[in-house]
């Protein structure tokens, strides 16, 4: 299942190659991307206008992922967040799951493991609308083109 309409995804990573990368994937799948190099910056993307998606490092100066994900939770923003990190150790998943992150990727990105992502985040999207829309929502998006 492929999201039914494109997402707003700010990627927060401080390795330029990681986050370009990401960054092109996304906008190829149709989605729009804002990135930001640094945590503090990133977060204020994010306050600023809540996206769909938010995909974060978990290791970035100044302010960690784990910390952005804990501003957010505590200033009431839901945007669906992802985890990203080059340790794929059960121990950091579970921690960055604590901390309030959705979902986990690990580097380098597997095109597969994203495009589950971004389903995730369509369903869980579809699941928030009132009862009567999630219905038609469901509806249209199992109808063959």
């Amino acid at each position: 299942m492929a999201t039914s309409k494109p997402l707003r995804v700010v990627v927060i990573d401080d390795d330029d190659d990681s986050r370009e990368m990401m960054g092109v994937l996304l906008e190829s799948l149709g989605h729009r991307v804002e990135c930001a190099r640094e945590g503090l910056a990133g977060l204020a993307l994010i306050q600023e206008t809540p996206p769909d998606l938010a995909i974060i490092d978990l290791e970035l100066p100044t302010v960690s992922g784990c910390e952005i994900v804990q501003r957010l939770r505590a200033a009431g923003i839901a945007t669906f967040c992802a985890a990203l990190t080059g340790d794929a150790r059960p121990g950091t998943r579970m921690a960055a799951l604590k901390a309030g992150f959705h979902a986990h990727l690990v580097k380098p990105v597997e095109f597969s493991d994203l495009v589950m992502l971004l389903d995730s985040v369509g369903v869980a999207e579809r699941a928030t609308q009132p009862t009567g829309q999630a219905s038609r929502e469901a509806v249209r998006s199992s109808r063959p083109d």
